[in-house]
């Protein structure tokens, strides 16, 4: 019986006082994320395929998965020269996505600034920005890679070649959210053809699209900060609030409740490449 009596207090000891920790998150309210662009895409025979897309939802809590899309906003944009508003329509179950139609006959004028006008809740959110010119991709292949680590990843060189005689900054976005900076420094590359090496998680028999967006400075660092602090976010940035992330677009109503999210207007070109497994490469 002493030996019972004894096992049971030990029992207790380990289990019956366990204590339950609260772990006290950051908690921040939810604010309006707009993703906005407006694309000048290169398609063939010197054309170009002229769109506005702009996403609009609000900033979740931690560990929630759910996103939150605003669809009864009001979005516009103006091209400032000539005072044409095109008005971008909500698609319906395309979760908080508004284009143009294209009816609008939307041709983007590089001489101009063109100004985002984004309604929700009576407060209105601004934005204006100019085309950022970009330049072809040369070439973009498929390389093997020369380490035995992250076999499951497949690296593809792309080349192209900067634009003269002027300041550039570029972006790749290569899909799903993934935009990528390049280091471009016209000091030493001014005019010249570029090489640089992008490295991917392995998607077997796929055909990766790049698109090579033209960027100024501000887009460019922004891109960084947002690569830097989402980290490894599967999610991205946005998908819950640990910070303040402060794009291009202003609250002009209240300038400190500002929203996440940027109006980036782009002349982008693009380039399929075929994927194959590492192991077929030569």
């Amino acid at each position: 019986m002493k030996k019972i009596s004894s096992l049971f207090i030990i029992f207790f000891a380990l289990f019956g006082c366990e204590e339950v920790i609260d772990v006290d998150l950051p908690k921040s309210p939810a604010r309006l994320v707009i993703n906005a662009a407006l694309e000048r895409v290169y398609e063939t025979n010197n054309t170009f395929e002229d769109q506005a897309r702009v996403r609009i939802s609000f900033s979740t809590p931690f560990f929630s998965t759910a996103p939150n899309y605003v669809e009864n906003a009001s979005v516009s944009i103006t091209h400032l020269n000539t005072g044409q508003i095109f008005n971008l329509l909500n698609t319906p179950f395309n979760e908080g996505l508004y284009k143009n139609a294209p009816s609008d006959n939307l041709v983007i004028d590089p001489n101009s600034a063109y100004k985002l006008t984004v309604v929700h809740n009576n407060i209105t959110y601004e934005s204006t920005e100019q085309l950022n010119p970009s330049t072809p991709i040369d070439s973009a292949v498929q390389v093997k890679r020369e380490s035995d680590f992250d076999t499951d990843e497949f690296a593809v060189e792309i080349k192209y070649t900067d634009i003269p005689n002027m300041e550039n900054f570029y972006v790749f976005d290569f899909g799903w959210g993934n935009l990528q900076a390049i280091e471009h420094e016209d000091f030493f590359q001014d005019g010249a053809q570029t090489p640089t090496t992008q490295f991917f998680e392995e998607i077997k028999g796929d055909v990766f699209k790049i698109r090579f967006l033209g960027s100024d400075k501000r887009f460019h660092s922004y891109v960084n900060a947002i690569i830097e602090l989402s980290g490894e976010s599967s999610n991205g940035p946005f998908a819950t609030t640990p910070f303040d992330a402060r794009g291009n677009i202003a609250n002009t109503t209240d300038p400190d409740d500002f929203p996440f999210g940027y109006f980036r207007v782009n002349e982008v070109f693009t380039k399929d490449v075929s994927l194959i497994p590492n192991n077929q490469l030569e």
